[in-house]
């Protein structure tokens, strides 16, 4: 190579070269400096790591091979029992979530004549219970079993207020308690003769009362109420004796200001099918005003499982009432009773309410008939 050529070579190549020497030194440099400021920020782990606390799904082994003769492995992870599901209550009422329990209850005897106030609690009652002359929630009478019938009356001994001329004959609230009772009337029908005939006795009647959680059985009507009454979450039920007697579950001659809100109601009387309904408001004495039936589930072998008065036959009729979420059952007919669901609801009479009523096994709405 020409000597001129080799020595212009030579002075392109040495800059290049002091370029990339610089550059390196400078990486190095830049990488101990990250190294040592990292290191001091620490802080770093002295231990292993199988030798510290362990947490999750981890175990320490002994392990030969491993540095300090240990290492961690990975365990799969230990499910959760899902919890036992809690069974839930019957949808309606029945005999297993109404009445009296005996579970933790001792019962003691009680005298079946109330005329004051007082709380009757684990009571067993033999024979019929009179309770007289109470207002403003004065008797309550809880957990207890009932060998007998049922009347509630007013201040004055009155158990309807129907024609009284008296004052204070109704108390204008529920002045007795009955909740979570059993009550056996052991007072079915006994012949064809019509209510208020002693032949068709009622299981509970009066005014000024309220029934909560009872189990009701083993009469001719169920529950007559007259005013001022509640009647809620109860099972009304075993009424009868076979005979062509008018019986009801719940039976409604007249009244006001009444609550029947989920119940379970049947009335079924055996092969003479004497039963008129589950539910009859029958207008016999005066009016029924006020009354509201809110998701109550009727059977019966009856008529109809729901009478809404006692049609344009009677004197007295039905108004300012609201049948609402109500289901109608098909355990003794697919329609519900004999002839039907429903009669003599009077959808145009004043104040009158009807919505929301169902079969209880499809949801299918059931309209109003009159």
């Amino acid at each position: 190579m020409p000597p001129k050529r080799r020595q212009l070579l030579t002075r392109l190549s040495a800059p290049r070269s002091w370029r990339v020497g610089v550059f390196l030194g400078a990486f190095l440099v830049f990488g101990i400096v990250v190294v040592l400021v990292t290191h001091a920020a620490g802080p770093y782990v002295t231990v292993e790591p199988e030798n510290g606390t362990i947490s999750g799904a981890a175990t320490t082994i002994t392990d030969a091979t491993a540095s300090g003769g240990k290492a961690i492995t990975l365990n799969s992870p230990t499910p959760t029992p899902s919890p036992t599901p809690t069974p839930s209550p019957s949808a309606w009422p029945d005999a297993t979530n109404t009445g009296y329990q005996p579970t933790g209850v001792t019962l003691h005897t009680c005298s079946t004549s109330i005329g004051s106030s007082g709380t009757f609690d684990s009571c067993q009652f033999n024979g019929d219970i009179t309770i007289s002359g109470v207002c403003t929630g004065s008797v309550k009478i809880t957990r207890s079993l009932i060998n007998g019938q049922v009347w509630i009356k007013g201040p004055g001994g009155y158990e309807y207020t129907t024609g009284n001329t008296a004052p204070n004959a109704g108390c204008s609230d529920q002045g007795v308690v009955i909740s979570d009772t059993t009550i056996n009337c052991g007072c079915q029908s006994g012949s064809s003769a019509e209510f208020p005939a002693t032949s068709t006795p009622v299981i509970v009647g009066g005014l000024n009362f309220t029934l909560l959680r009872d189990n009701i059985y083993n009469g001719g009507h169920g529950v007559a109420p007259d005013e001022f009454v509640t009647v809620q979450d109860s099972y009304i039920h075993g009424l009868g004796g076979n005979t062509d007697a008018h019986k009801d579950g719940i039976f409604i001659s007249d009244g006001d200001h009444m609550t029947f809100k989920h119940n379970n109601v049947e009335c079924n009387d055996g092969p003479l099918a004497g039963c008129t309904s589950a539910i009859g408001i029958l207008s016999d004495f005066s009016d029924t005003t006020y009354a509201t039936f809110d998701n109550n589930l009727l059977n019966t072998n009856g008529a109809y499982c729901f009478y809404g008065s006692g049609g344009p036959q009677k004197t007295y009729h039905t108004s300012h009432s609201s049948f609402i979420n109500n289901h109608f059952g098909r355990k003794f007919y697919s329609t519900c009773a004999g002839f039907g669901p429903v009669t003599y609801w009077d959808v145009n009479a004043t104040g009158n309410v009807w919505s929301g009523n169902v079969w209880d096994d499809t949801g299918a709405t059931v309209p109003p008939e009159y």
